[in-house]
């Protein structure tokens, strides 16, 4: 499912090995292995927040703070907008909640894994409004405003993406909030101001 270095994830069971995603066996309990994660042959970080000794939200300060640009996205049972406005401040790349289905789980860190920020569905994005303006447009949402600039319709920015027409609503819900929009025509013109849609 994923490119062959292989994924990564912590939680309180253990540390995953490397392995295609969700064919890695699990590893037994144990302190994480925190050189892993910047040894090269991980291409995302799936983390639990709770952990045994420490959350997933110090684990990703901790490895942003070596320089450690791997992706990192973490994974809960709640979707408290404090804690996710946190962790994208500190460089998340994602926030999953434990009750996504396994479609919208995959979907999510794939779209990681091309540059996007992706939070659950299950989280109201309204309250992460300061949190996400501060993240910069992502090259598929680049390629939404221009395809909406250019006047095209959800179902034919789904058709031309090649994604569902949920995703493609996901996308517009980001960049409305990012550029504090409150429809297409104002959306466009802010990303014209924001420098984020050049001539």
């Amino acid at each position: 499912l994923f490119p062959p270095r292989g994924f990564a994830w912590w939680s309180p069971r253990g540390w995953g090995a490397y392995g295609f995603f969700f064919r890695a066996p699990r590893a037994p309990a144990g302190p994480p292995p925190r050189s892993a994660l910047g040894s090269g042959r991980v291409d995302l970080a799936l983390l639990d927040y709770h952990l045994p000794d420490l959350t997933g939200l110090d684990l990703l300060r901790e490895r942003r703070a070596a320089g450690d640009p791997v992706p990192i996205v973490l994974l809960s049972s709640f979707g408290a907008p404090d804690l996710i406005a946190e962790a994208l401040r500190a460089g998340a790349n994602g926030w999953l909640v434990k009750e996504d289905a396994f479609a919208e789980l995959v979907d999510g860190l794939r779209r990681v894994l091309a540059g996007d920020t992706f939070l659950s569905p299950a989280i109201d994005p309204t309250g992460l409004r300061d949190a996400l303006a501060s993240l910069p447009p992502s090259p598929r949402e680049l390629e939404v405003l221009r395809l909406l600039a250019a006047g095209r319709t959800t179902d034919e920015l789904s058709v031309v993406l090649g994604v569902g027409s949920k995703t493609v609503e996901t996308y517009r819900k980001g960049l409305f909030i990012k550029l504090g929009a409150g429809n297409v025509a104002e959306l466009v013109s802010r990303a014209w101001h924001s420098g984020w849609l050049v001539p």
